[in-house]
């Protein structure tokens, strides 16, 4: 498990499992099935934290 820190935020996640989750979120966003416009902008914002996240956490495993 690895610790990320994003806008304030601690998230505790495993590097695989959020990966997956970024997959999953990223997916759906790509077939989005419609709605709510503002529904949409904020999976889209999910999605940048989530990358975000991921992001941290490699930089973190990469230099322990």
């Amino acid at each position: 498990y690895g610790l990320a820190y994003v806008d304030g935020q601690i998230y505790v996640a495993d590097q695989d499992a959020l990966r997956l989750l970024t997959k999953c979120v990223s997916s759906f966003l790509d077939n989005w099935p419609g709605g709510d416009p503002s529904e949409q902008e904020s999976v889209r914002i999910m999605l940048v934290e989530l990358n975000k996240a991921l992001l941290e956490l490699q930089y973190i495993e990469d230099n322990n």
